[in-house]
């Protein structure tokens, strides 16, 4: 017994060598219905999950050929209206100048992920480039309507019948890309001619350069496949709720990430400050389309970070809580120009084996730490460099010009096995000014 992927495959042959051959308006209605039937069965496939029950059954072919059949339908609208117009019944003689040239139209899917699926017909244009050209307009609207639900991944299938003029042999022929990443703040034009029209301008030009003997027949249109992205998922998340008293000071942003990233996500939330629902995924662009995270391995530990800091010209100061052995590490973001002036800390010596980290980032430093630093109800201003704080900003702005020339040592405490100290480089030194009072007793 054949599959409906197999009859698809019958029933889209028959179509396209029954539409070669139309001349009247009757020939129209029968292929209609007969594309109609097929649309059906093929709806009837999907809903059941047949893929599911068959392994024979193929669900890419199911979905295609859908789209496939949707394709010679609005062909035959097109050609029922030239032949209405030439039968002289009567449509308007403006139809030729206000025809479209590709259509987009929703196809139902096989796959659950799937947010979108749908096809770009192709009604009047001959040459491949000039349609993925005019396409998108079409990908671009229906993409930014997808962006509202969730983060993309969308990958793209170009589809053309091929003819072998030695034997009249046609066949059809796919090309397709690979799912690329779009998010909130994507160039979709950009996006689209590096990922969509060099891929298959690429594809195509190789295809022609085989030289197999095919040329191209009809160029039927584009399947865009619109997937929700759950970024770089890995089944299990870093994520863990901050504690009570840091969160009811409203000072911290705890992205609820769900994979290994919590460190990639607050660098970018503290990047690409949200107004709006801070904690999301969502309110923020895909780290991959922001960051440089090369060579660092995923949880990242507290020594990796000074490696990230150099890819990517930040400057990143960490503050460490202990809580039922999860360390809560709240980190305040530098500016770019104090790169350089940031004191360095020597964390070859942190031992990080059984240790787990949660990243944060630290919006407001004084409302995280104002109540440890004084008991007065008056905002300070704290040094993020340093830590000092000011009663006033105008103060604080000047100190930290002081900082930045000044203060460039950093306070660390030893362990256990450091409690004796000695000089070993003795050209890396510092003048300090000394102050001593020496009070005295005379009996």
């Amino acid at each position: 017994m054949d599959t409906v992927s197999k009859l698809c495959k019958r029933y889209l042959t028959v179509t396209r060598v029954y539409f070669e051959n139309i001349k009247t308006l009757n020939e129209i209605n029968n292929l209609k219905a007969y594309i109609n039937s097929a649309i059906q069965i093929v709806r009837k496939a999907i809903k059941n999950k047949i893929h599911k029950e068959n392994i024979l059954e193929s669900p890419f072919s199911i979905e295609t050929s859908l789209a496939y059949f949707k394709f010679y339908r609005l062909k035959l609208r097109q050609l029922k209206k030239v032949l209405v117009i030439k039968s002289g019944e009567g449509l308007s003689t403006n139809l030729k100048r206000n025809k479209c040239k590709v259509i987009w139209e929703d196809v139902e899917s096989c796959f659950n992920n799937r947010i979108r699926t749908g096809f770009i017909s192709n009604l009047t244009i001959k040459d491949p480039l000039t349609f993925l050209k005019k396409s998108f307009k079409c990908f671009n609207i229906k993409i930014k309507k997808c962006l509202k639900e969730s983060l993309l991944k969308v990958n793209v299938i170009l589809s053309a019948n091929f003819i072998k003029p030695q034997t009249g042999k046609v066949d059809l022929k796919t090309f397709c890309t690979k799912n690329n990443v779009i998010d909130r703040t994507t160039n979709l034009k950009r996006w689209y001619q590096v990922h969509v029209f060099d891929k298959l301008a690429t594809k195509l030009e190789e295809f022609a350069e085989k030289d197999s003997g095919w040329a191209l027949h009809e160029l039927l249109g584009l399947k865009v496949n619109v997937n929700k992205y759950d970024p770089l998922k890995v089944g299990y998340s870093t994520f863990v709720s901050v504690p009570n008293y840091i969160k009811t000071k409203h000072a911290v942003v705890n992205v609820k990430n769900d994979d290994p990233y919590c460190f990639l996500w607050s660098v970018v939330s503290a990047l690409y400050p949200a107004k709006i629902n801070s904690n999301r995924l969502l309110s923020y662009p895909h780290f991959h389309n922001v960051l440089n995270c090369d060579g660092i391995k995923f949880p990242i530990t507290i020594k990796d970070i000074r490696t990230f800091e150099k890819l990517n010209k930040l400057s990143i100061n960490l503050f460490c809580i202990e809580n039922n052995n999860f360390y809560f590490v709240l980190f305040v973001l530098f500016p770019k120009q104090m790169l350089n002036s940031k004191p360095q800390v020597d964390i070859n010596d942190v031992s990080e084996e059984q240790l787990l980290f949660h990243f944060t980032w630290i919006k407001n430093l004084s409302a995280l730490l104002s109540k440890q630093l004084s008991t007065r109800n008056h905002k300070i201003f704290i040094c993020e460099r340093c830590l000092n704080y000011f009663r006033t900003r105008d103060i604080l702005e000047k100190h930290k010009t002081y900082c930045m020339n000044s203060n460039k040592c950093c306070v660390r405490l030893p362990k256990q096995s450091e409690k004796y100290l000695s000089f070993k480089i003795i050209v890396i030194r510092k003048k300090f000014l000394l102050l001593f009072m020496l009070i005295w007793n005379a009996f």
